[in-house]
């Protein structure tokens, strides 16, 4: 992966925390691996375990291509996300609430064209994120 889409991704990931802190949850772990691959962030909120995977694209492309980060969660990666949940699921049953369970959520982040990673924890409001619960079956 080159150098600024780590950078972009980092970034996104970074906001995302922000805004489900926002909403109430607490970060558990981020950047999980698990046999089926990578969970970007998994929060927490009363007994509901949420397993976020974020999207993020810089206004330059937003703007340039038509692409919305969510373009990028194809049926593929859908896969691998259940699994990997699976499998974290599995090994931290302690974590899960019966009455609760758990939930797969998308989180799309457009970047501002400003950024920089000294005030990052300012720029989330100048950030495009959209917030999609419950992604089990996207684009089945």
């Amino acid at each position: 992966m080159g150098h600024k889409k780590a950078r972009i991704g980092f970034f996104g990931e970074t906001v995302a925390c922000m805004h489900i802190k926002r909403l109430g949850f607490s970060v558990v772990q981020r950047n999980r691996r698990c046999a089926g691959g990578e969970i970007d962030i998994i929060g927490k909120k009363g007994g509901l375990i949420v397993f976020f995977e974020v999207k993020t694209l810089d206004k330059h492309v937003y703007q340039n291509t038509g692409l919305v980060p969510e373009d990028n969660f194809t049926p593929a990666k859908l896969s691998r996300f259940i699994m990997a949940c699976n499998v974290f699921i599995a090994k931290n049953q302690d974590l899960v609430s019966d009455d609760l369970g758990w939930r797969l959520d998308l989180v799309s982040v457009v970047l501002p064209e400003f950024l920089e990673e000294r005030n990052i924890d300012r720029c989330i409001d100048f950030c495009e994120i959209k917030h999609f619960e419950n992604v089990v079956s996207w684009g089945v």
